[in-house]
């Protein structure tokens, strides 16, 4: 499909799949230049083009993405076949909820922006191949903000699994999941003249700051809220990023984002996890227990606090669950003092512990804490 000049500027593809396009130039599937078009509930996959395999974006266009899959396709040309499912030259492009994966290219096996500005939200970026930048590949002044996207399972024979980003460029990263991505997570190469900028806040990274390899005059601004901890995706290996009950992803998001659609503070990642937070004939209401702990993040003590009736007190426990979901400690609280109870995890390694209050058996609320050594 050829999108060209203004003529398109308001055109809307909506709910088909394109396949099987085949060009030694541009855009396999979709070719977008001087353009603004939506694209909505598409599959676009299966696709070769010497660059662009899936879709090319360029000449100032402004392309919107929304629930899109694009996978499959495969940038294949003599010299810099560049973006195996999108590349974008000098133009805005918006993806929402959105599914890049198992795309090919000698630069950007997902995507290749150069000098462009990328705005991603609830996207997966996963099991995209490239010599350099696995997952997203960017240059030349290009500004990238991701937000609640999870980038997993990408693999660089060269460098940049996840994303590489060179010659002066901006990347933003808030609420999202970097997970085994080869060799790095993100990486700058040495040969770029430096300048480029990558902000991380709120995010799952895989080996911390550790996993970020910058060269030059390259900066990361490592703000708070960032976690390296297993994200417990339902089943990264086969493409289910969606998280599992104990991951500590839920919950783990920047708390000012909006909150998401049960209610509950911003989960990291492309698919938020669904918390009952309601009540039914089973269980106590959960807003009269104002259960929390402080410090949190602890090392090694925290204490847990409750709002119980005297009633309630006598047959109430406190119990406390790894990662794993296995129970690692059950803390009495009858006649608690001050309705406290200290947690002593001297003996316990570094990461996240959920902690039930119980009543009469029956869990009332449950929370999250992180223990740091």
């Amino acid at each position: 499909i050829h999108l060209k000049f203004n003529y398109v500027d308001e055109a809307q593809i909506n709910g088909i799949t394109i396949m099987n396009g085949l060009t030694d130039d541009y855009g396999g599937g979709i070719y977008c230049q001087h353009s603004s078009p939506t694209l909505e509930n598409l599959t676009i996959h299966n696709n070769t083009a010497g660059s662009g395999g899936g879709i090319y974006c360029g000449g100032d266009s402004n392309l919107s993405l929304k629930n899109v899959t694009i996978n499959n396709n495969v940038a294949l040309s003599i010299v810099y076949s560049r973006g195996g499912g999108v590349k974008c030259v000098s133009a805005n492009i918006s993806l929402e909820n959105t599914t890049i994966s198992n795309n090919s290219a000698e630069e950007g096996g997902g995507c290749f922006i150069y000098h462009a500005n990328a705005s991603l939200k609830n996207v997966t970026i996963d099991g995209n191949i490239a010599n350099d930048g696995g997952g997203i590949y960017c240059r030349y002044a290009s500004q990238l903000n991701f937000m609640n996207v999870t980038i997993s399972n990408n693999i660089a024979d060269d460098y940049g699994g996840g994303i590489a980003c060179l010659f002066v460029s901006n990347i933003s990263l808030i609420n999202c999941i970097m997970w085994n991505n080869l060799p790095q997570e993100v990486f700058t190469p040495n040969y770029a003249n430096g300048g480029s900028s990558i902000t991380i806040s709120y995010s799952d990274i895989q080996g911390g700051y550790a996993g970020i390899e910058i060269n030059n005059d390259d900066t990361v601004y490592w703000e708070e809220g960032n976690i390296d901890l297993d994200p417990l995706f339902v089943d990264g290996d086969n493409g289910d990023y969606h998280l599992t009950e104990f991951s500590p992803c839920i919950d783990a998001g920047d708390p000012t984002s909006p909150f998401d659609p049960d209610g509950t503070i911003a989960d990291m990642g492309a698919f938020y996890y669904h918390q009952d937070v309601g009540i039914n004939d089973n269980e106590l209401a959960v807003t009269n227990y104002q259960l929390a702990n402080y410090p949190n993040p602890f090392n090694p003590t925290t204490t847990i606090s409750f709002s119980l009736s005297a009633e309630n007190m006598e047959n109430a426990e406190i119990k406390i669950f790894n990662i794993k979901g296995q129970l690692v400690e059950t803390l009495q609280i009858t006649n608690s003092p001050n309705q406290q109870i200290i947690w002593n995890a001297e003996k316990q390694a570094s990461g996240v512990y959920f902690y039930k209050l119980v009543v009469d058996g029956i869990a009332v609320d449950t929370k999250k804490m992180l223990l740091l050594k």
